[in-house]
């Protein structure tokens, strides 16, 4: 009840969210896991969040853990999740790091990564900062080289292949 009735408070500082982030550094990846995973209902006496912001941060750690996991389709679909919320909430630098995790942790080792570079430039161009500011947060990536590609096939399909625990 304490929890709870302290995230109702303060829910803009989600306990779920907290957990899961320290799990993340912790390199705890399944607790991350379970933990953003809870993040993300919307009742706010089940300790949940109806922030974006929250959602999104909540999804991105769980691309990152699924993606240490070597679980790339569910890091792939928590990642997609991730710009998909970001892009309809027009927070445009969530969505370029969501896309730059999908690229880094999933796109580049599946053969896609001209697509991953194309989404991720499509993105970085909807900000308003030079691109020698973003390149810092890229891991890597140079902004105004992803900036200068094409925009993306919007016909574009990546399949993922569902690891099978049975095998």
């Amino acid at each position: 009840d304490t929890c709870s009735s302290l995230n109702c408070i303060h829910t803009h500082n989600n306990v779920l969210v907290m957990l899961a982030a320290v799990c993340a550094k912790l390199e705890q990846h399944e607790h991350c896991i379970t933990y953003a995973t809870a993040s993300l209902e919307t009742d706010l006496t089940k300790l949940g969040t109806v922030l974006p912001c929250s959602h999104i941060y909540a999804r991105l750690m769980q691309g990152r853990a699924h993606a240490a996991l070597g679980h790339v389709a569910e890091a792939a679909a928590a990642f997609g999740a991730a710009a998909e919320q970001a892009h309809r909430y027009e927070l445009w630098l969530y969505e370029a790091q969501a896309l730059r995790d999908l690229k880094l942790s999933c796109l580049d080792d599946l053969g896609h990564s001209e697509h991953g570079s194309r989404r991720l430039g499509a993105s970085l161009r909807l900000l308003k900062s030079p691109a020698d500011k973003l390149t810092p947060l890229l891991k890597g990536l140079d902004a105004s080289e992803l900036m200068s590609l094409a925009p993306p096939d919007s016909n574009y399909r990546v399949v993922y292949e569902v690891e099978d625990p049975a095998v």
